[in-house]
């Protein structure tokens, strides 16, 4: 058995007990797109979105950040080495990373984000989320994202990866966009929180150190 499986076992076996509800997969019957609908009070820019749980958004490498490793390792407790990866740039090609999330450490420049097995992320296991009610808010928000954002108000489109089988179900009720902006509202606190980390980090004169030197950094290791 390799490093990997004996870890991903470990992750599931720790995690089995956690209370958890993440969509439940749908047969591929299923999957005709219904016709959209309109109703009284519902917003007619941003859509709801019906996740079939085909797993498409968790074989791609979701960035993470210290936000999201804190709420894992509060609820989960387990240690940030058994989900946490630092990736150089050349593993990251066909992934986006924003520049100020490059961290410059000790053998050059890396970006953290949740480790994969078997071409997926670690905490997916038998069609489920292992940790559904504790994933980074990156996934939460997924496959929304903002436009036509102002002081006031934000609205979004969806995007999805190529393969998805998720589908929109119509216009969104005014209860699902304040769950969305407010979820919104927190994962731009938690990234607007992790970039000043990240400058703090790699400001000129510091000396370039571990991954363990950041996790400390950041402070969820002691």
């Amino acid at each position: 058995m390799t490093q990997l499986s004996r870890e991903r076992e470990f992750l599931i076996e720790t995690l089995q007990s956690l209370d958890r509800a993440p969509p439940k997969p749908y047969p591929l019957s299923t999957l005709n797109e219904p016709e959209p609908f309109t109703a009284p009070g519902r917003n007619p820019m941003t859509p709801e979105f019906d996740c079939r749980n085909c797993g498409v958004c968790c074989s791609q490498i979701p960035l993470i950040v210290a936000g999201d490793i804190r709420e894992i390792i509060k609820h989960v407790k387990i240690p940030p080495e058994a989900f946490v990866q630092f990736y150089e740039p050349d593993e990251f090609i066909d992934e986006f990373a924003p520049d100020d999330q490059w961290l410059e450490m000790e053998d050059g420049l890396r970006v953290i984000a949740m480790k994969r097995v078997h071409d997926t992320c670690v905490f997916r296991d038998n069609g489920k989320c292992l940790i559904y009610a504790h994933r980074p808010l990156m996934c939460a928000m997924h496959p929304y994202q903002p436009r036509d954002v102002n002081e006031d108000d934000v609205e979004f489109n969806l995007e999805c990866h190529h393969g998805c089988r998720g589908i929109p179900t119509g216009p969104a009720s005014p209860k699902a966009l304040k769950a969305l902006r407010d979820r919104f509202d927190r994962f731009c606190k938690r990234e607007w929180d992790y970039d000043d980390l990240v400058k703090k980090w790699n400001r000129k004169g510091r000396k370039r150190k571990s991954e363990e030197d950041f996790m400390r950094f950041i402070g969820v290791i002691d």
